[in-house]
């Protein structure tokens, strides 16, 4: 997940939903399903389908359903210790947003995405 949870890519930075377990005091409910594929010694690629919902109810929020995210990523290993990636994911809000997006009661925020070009250095 790039949106809903921090991946590995991710380390310092703070643009994901569910930052801790804790989650503000709200728990988290995650359920993810994923595919990785090496289609030659050097291309490989991966998907992944996930939900999140908030695990305790706090009586702010009408729902618990924070959305679903779909991701993927194509990459090359250019060297023994580069790889060269695009990373693509988009999250779908769930209910948890409404009436958070606007002036209006039941607008919700516009559905987050990310996408990124990744050069991976090892050492």
């Amino acid at each position: 997940m790039h949106i809903l949870l921090r991946s590995k890519y991710e380390i310092n930075s703070g643009g994901y939903i569910i930052g801790s377990s804790n989650n503000f005091s709200q728990g988290m409910t995650i359920g993810s399903l994923g595919y990785d594929m090496k289609f030659t010694d050097k291309l490989y690629g991966n998907a992944n389908l996930g939900f999140g919902a908030i695990a305790r109810d706090t009586g702010e929020h009408d729902s618990k359903y924070l959305g679903t995210e779909i991701n993927a990523e194509v990459g090359y290993k250019l060297a023994d210790n580069l790889n060269v990636s695009l990373v693509g994911a988009f999250m779908k809000l769930g209910d948890y947003y409404e009436g958070q997006g606007g002036a209006e009661a039941g607008d919700k925020p516009n559905d987050p995405f990310y996408s990124t070009v990744m050069l991976n250095y090892v050492f």
